[in-house]
C-alpha cells in the first residue's frame, strides 16, 4: 500500500509540473511569436519566402527609392548592377515614414514591416514586397 501511495504521489507531482504556463497575456504571446522569426536576413527571405509570407519581419539592407522602383537590396552593388532578384519592393502607407525614407535614400537601413511573397512587382522583378512598414532607421555608417 505504501508503494501505491508513493507511486501515486510521484505521478501527481510530475503531472502538476508538466502543466502549461497560461499566465502570459496575449501581448506577451505575440512578442514570443515575433522573436522567433522577426529579425531576418534578406538572404533568408530570398531562399525561403513562403516561410515568412504575411508575417512581420525586420531586415537590414540597401534602400533605393525611385518611381515604380522602391526597393531594399542585399547591398549597394546589387542595386547598381540591377540585380533586382537580390531585393524586395518596399511600400509605405504612412507619409511620415515615407518622408523619413526619402532622407535615407541610397543608404543602408533597418526596416520593419510585413512580408508579402506573392507581390513581386512589375513583370516579377523582385522576390516579394515588404509592406505595411512601421519603422525605418539608418543602419551603420551614415557619413557616406
Amino acid at each position: 500500500m505504501k508503494n501505491f501511495v508513493l507511486i501515486f504521489w510521484i505521478l501527481i507531482s510530475n503531472l502538476s509540473c508538466a502543466q502549461k504556463d497560461n499566465s502570459k497575456n496575449d501581448e506577451d504571446k505575440y512578442i514570443d511569436i515575433l522573436s522567433k522569426n522577426y529579425n531576418v536576413s534578406l538572404i533568408k527571405l530570398i531562399s525561403n519566402p513562403e516561410k515568412y509570407h504575411n508575417k512581420p519581419i525586420q531586415v537590414v539592407g540597401y534602400l533605393h527609392l525611385e518611381f515604380e522602383g522602391n526597393a531594399i537590396y542585399i547591398n549597394e552593388l546589387d542595386y547598381k548592377h540591377s540585380l533586382n532578384k537580390n531585393g524586395f519592393r518596399v511600400s509605405f502607407k504612412n507619409k511620415d515614414l515615407m518622408a523619413k525614407a526619402m532622407k535615407l535614400n541610397d543608404k543602408y537601413v533597418l526596416i520593419e514591416g510585413v512580408f508579402d511573397a506573392e507581390n513581386t512587382g512589375h513583370m516579377g522583378l523582385w522576390n516579394g514586397e515588404i509592406k505595411n512598414i512601421t519603422r525605418i532607421d539608418s543602419w551603420g555608417n551614415t557619413d557616406k
